[in-house]
């Protein structure tokens, strides 16, 4: 969501989850956006925790072009923390580098907070802050791979429920 809650364009939320879904599936899983759902899905006890989810809100990124001084073609669809606004590490991926007519067709999404479930839903009002949800059950020791495919799955899951309009989903009751 946009600093005044004006959601951006679903095309523009799509384009942001696509790039954490690419991003997710090429680079190291310690150099993603989702290492810390990865450390707790995989380390937190699973008779005290059930899930672990990311939330995620889509933001736009400011004055793509003008910031860098690279250029597109240098920075490879990455932006620096400095660049994107002093966001947390890895937090700053402007997409796939295709330049749009304005810096509004540009955004990122940025994992606001990782936080693990014991049963139930998130509250109401969790939920509505922010713009998705990557919900994985704890596993102690999950591999790196299962990890990938398991978070891959549920971005699709939102960028389908971005495109078919649905609300976010919490998840079924434990």
């Amino acid at each position: 969501m946009t600093s005044d809650d004006e959601p951006l364009p679903t095309e523009v939320q799509i384009a942001a989850l696509e790039a954490l879904r690419d991003e997710l599936q090429e680079k190291p899983l310690k150099e993603t956006r989702l290492a810390d759902l990865f450390v707790e899905v995989s380390t937190s006890p699973p008779q005290l925790w059930n899930r672990a989810t990311a939330f995620i809100t889509v933001e736009p990124v400011e004055d793509v072009e003008g910031t860098s001084g690279h250029g597109d073609d240098a920075t490879n669809g990455e932006l620096g923390d400095e660049e994107a606004g002093g966001d947390e590490a890895g937090n700053g991926e402007q997409g796939d580098g295709e330049a749009g007519d304005g810096d509004s067709d540009q955004a990122t999404a940025v994992v606001t907070d990782v936080s693990k479930l014991a049963r139930g839903w998130w509250a109401p009002e969790i939920v509505e802050d922010c713009d998705a949800m990557i919900t994985i059950d704890v596993h102690a020791g999950l591999p790196t791979e299962n990890f990938v495919k398991l978070a891959t799955a549920e971005i699709d899951e939102q960028i389908e429920a971005i495109r078919s309009g649905e609300d976010i989903d919490q998840g079924p009751p434990l």
